[in-house]
């Protein structure tokens, strides 16, 4: 899409919405996303409720999500909605920050209490894990479907196996 600069500062720098007019804002979101239909009352739409928004700059939301998705986004409102739901306060108003940016997880940041069921969650604790179907090659069961552990940190001949793939494939390029 194009949009302006991403270092850019937006003009909601007061510490609530109410000090914003919403007009003026959308003027800013339709500046930075020609044409992607945003606006408060649509993104608080899909918001619904679930964060407050007065707090958060949306202006350097959209900027940090939608302006920089790698393809085109269907529904850049529940686009953003969605992001500001998980991480509410990486666009805090006034904040200097810079945003959001995706972080890869160490991996030893294994959280098992995030599994899809509490059920799922504690065969994963007890270290039965489902390493996804049987259909698919071995290389490709590389972590646990549900909480997502390296089979390399509980299976020696796995970690063996995926270091000699590895091996393999840089010896082919």
């Amino acid at each position: 899409m194009v949009g302006s600069s991403i270092s850019e500062p937006t003009n909601q720098t007061g510490s609530t919405r109410e000090t914003q007019d919403p007009s003026v804002v959308d003027a800013e979101l339709e500046a930075i996303a020609p044409g992607a239909r945003l606006s408060v009352a649509a993104i608080t739409a899909e918001v619904a409720g679930r964060v407050d928004l007065s707090q958060v700059d949306l202006v350097a939301a959209v900027r940090d999500t939608v302006c920089r998705a790698k393809s085109p986004v269907a529904n850049p409102a529940s686009y953003v909605a969605s992001v500001i739901v998980r991480k509410p306060d990486a666009w805090l108003v006034g904040s200097t920050s810079g945003g959001w940016t995706p972080q890869r997880e160490p991996e030893d940041a294994w959280h098992p209490a995030e599994a899809r069921d509490a059920g799922q969650a504690a065969s994963c604790l007890a270290g039965n894990h489902d390493w996804g179907s049987h259909a698919l090659p071995d290389i490709l069961r590389a972590h646990c479907v549900h909480c997502g552990e390296p089979r390399r940190k509980v299976d020696p001949d796995f970690a063996r196996h995926e270091a000699q793939h590895e091996l393999e494939q840089a010896g082919a390029r």
